[in-house]
């Protein structure tokens, strides 16, 4: 499933810069595992993980400390989410971390047969439609009547990460249609931010209900 495993790699790898040090380098890796898997690494050069809380990173809301601007580094359901999808798969998924070295994350999966699109069937307009929607938050500003009916929900989504889709999406669905364009961009930008579990973007949108 191409989505499903793009999320994947979008959530391994924004984490993987979000906890690399300024100036820090990330590696993305991909080899032959074995004869019918392949192998994809991700590699940060951040503080690293020690070796009694590497057993809780793939656990549901498990929390790691990191040393990062003194906040605890939260796994959420992104990483059980990739757990689950990638052994869905058929795969396998890890990780190897050293304090202080960095933190490699890696996972397996079978090869499948490669399907060049033709030119004429590329998702180009597919493309083009993300790079408006992700830009939606930017130039989006709630009028008083959209954050009127939104402000009740403020507290609870600013409790909760982008990771925890199900959860924002149950309040959404609270949230009463209503024939107004800047309310229904925020709900599409939102829904946009969960897809590509885009936290800043998350964070920027319940930002704007105050």
């Amino acid at each position: 499933d191409q989505e499903v495993i793009e999320r994947i790699v979008t959530n391994i790898l924004t984490n993987a810069i979000k906890y690399s040090p300024n100036n820090g380098m990330v590696i993305l890796q991909i080899s032959q595992d074995i004869e019918d898997f392949i192998r994809i690494e991700i590699a940060d050069n951040g503080q690293g993980i020690s070796q009694n809380q590497l057993h809780k990173v793939f656990e549901k809301f498990g929390q790691i400390q990191a040393k990062k601007s003194g906040q605890v580094r939260s796994t959420g359901l992104g990483l059980t989410f990739c757990k689950l999808a990638v052994e869905a798969h058929g795969g396998k998924i890890g990780l190897e971390s050293e304090l202080g070295q960095g933190t490699t994350f890696w996972f397996t999966l079978p090869k499948g047969k490669l399907q060049v699109p033709h030119k004429e069937s590329t998702p180009e307009g597919e493309l083009q439609t993300f790079k408006v929607v992700e830009s939606l938050s930017a130039e989006l500003a709630l009028d008083e009547d959209s954050k009127t009916i939104l402000k009740p929900f403020h507290a609870e989504l600013s409790k909760l990460e982008v990771y925890l889709e199900s959860e924002v999406q149950d309040i959404l669905e609270q949230v009463k249609p209503v024939d107004n364009s800047s309310l229904q961009k925020w709900k599409e930008g939102m829904r946009n931010a969960l897809d590509s579990m885009n936290e800043e973007k998350y964070a920027e949108l319940v930002g704007k209900i105050v």
